[in-house]
């Protein structure tokens, strides 16, 4: 049986069905505001599920693209917006230029690269992404989908480094691993992930990582939050930020009933066995309301990638649809109290 961090269940029983949407929309970049610079078809069919992170006067958006849907395959294009442009608004107005800059290329990754995630450690940049491993077409195989991590000095080059293989799970359940971001700690590497096992279980996990080229283990897991009776399942969204010696994440939930995707937040706590959920929302913070996150190729679905905090204000970015890029702002103070705080 999978170890349990502190509190999984007593912040289980706090959750509620209820959805109180209090994120203000401030834009939605579709596909046809995508406009690729290194590809022969100027722009994408979708464009949704980006990484974001603040680099310089620019927000590096790094968003997962399709070009067709015959295979469904993914690659991750990076666009940068001025930080004014970003927090005004302004962006809605303008076409985005935009240079694929990971692509499906390894037997890890060759059916797609998805859903980036971004967070800074020791001076780099780590992108964690899905890969759809050339086993993905075959829906009996096992490990048909893992996190792989890609490396950047300047977030604009990037190297892939290492696919992450968890251990302790027995090979013959596991179906895939995604949902997946890095957070060092003192001089340990922890890997937030979710794990999909065979018969329809989804774990919300954290492990430890030894980090190394090509292959990365991951050990010492422990189930950190638990689905709701409501919900089919529940996975990591965004990264942590820091909120006021807060650290925050935004994870998503699909209902039992329609299946849609809605967002609550989390405080991460720290203890000497590793990250634990300190406190979340009582109910959903946000969920499918605008045209683009009710009808997309995934109707009612709202899911984050990326939250940014600027001047007290955090922004989620979030994939809309599965089609299109969204963007919500929340004051910190709001959340926070929203979280008991």
């Amino acid at each position: 049986m999978m170890r349990q961090a502190r509190n999984v269940r007593e912040v289980n029983k706090r959750r509620t069905l209820e959805t109180r949407d209090v994120v203000k929309r401030i834009g939605v970049i579709p596909p046809t505001k995508v406009r690729l610079a290194n590809y022969p078809i100027e722009f994408p069919q979708a464009a949704f599920n980006p990484a974001a992170h603040i680099i310089g006067d620019e927000v590096y958006i790094y968003m997962r693209i399709e070009v067709g849907y015959y295979t469904y395959s993914s690659a991750i294009s990076l666009s940068r917006i001025p930080i004014s442009d970003f927090i005004s608004g302004k962006f809605n107005d303008s076409t985005l230029q935009s240079r694929l800059v990971v692509l499906p290329s390894t037997r890890n990754d060759i059916w797609g690269t998805e859903d980036p995630r971004i967070t800074e450690v020791s001076g780099a940049y780590y992108m964690v992404y899905t890969g759809r491993t050339v086993s993905y077409p075959d829906e009996s195989a096992l490990l048909r989908y893992l996190p792989i991590v890609a490396v950047s000095k300047d977030g604009e080059y990037w190297e892939k480094f290492s696919a992450l293989y968890n251990d302790e799970f027995d090979p013959t359940l596991v179906i895939g691993d995604k949902d997946a971001f890095i957070v060092k700690r003192d001089d340990t590497y922890y890997v937030f992930h979710r794990p999909s096992l065979l018969g329809g279980k989804h774990l919300v996990v954290a492990s430890k990582a030894h980090m190394a080229p090509e292959k990365s283990r991951l050990y010492d897991t422990r189930v950190i939050l638990e689905q709701a009776d409501f919900e089919e399942k529940v996975g990591w969204g965004t990264p942590t930020i820091l909120v006021e010696g807060k650290s925050i994440t935004f994870l998503h939930g699909v209902d039992r009933d329609i299946k849609a995707y809605r967002v609550f937040a989390a405080s991460i706590g720290w203890s000497n066995d590793g990250p634990y959920v300190d406190s979340v929302t009582p109910h959903y913070i946000m969920g499918p309301r605008e045209v683009y996150e009710v009808y997309g190729d995934r109707p009612y679905t709202v899911f984050p990638t990326a939250a940014l905090i600027i001047d007290n204000n955090i922004y989620i970015i979030y994939g809309a649809g599965d089609m299109m890029v969204g963007v919500g702002v929340i004051e910190a103070s709001q959340l926070l109290y929203l979280l008991g705080y």
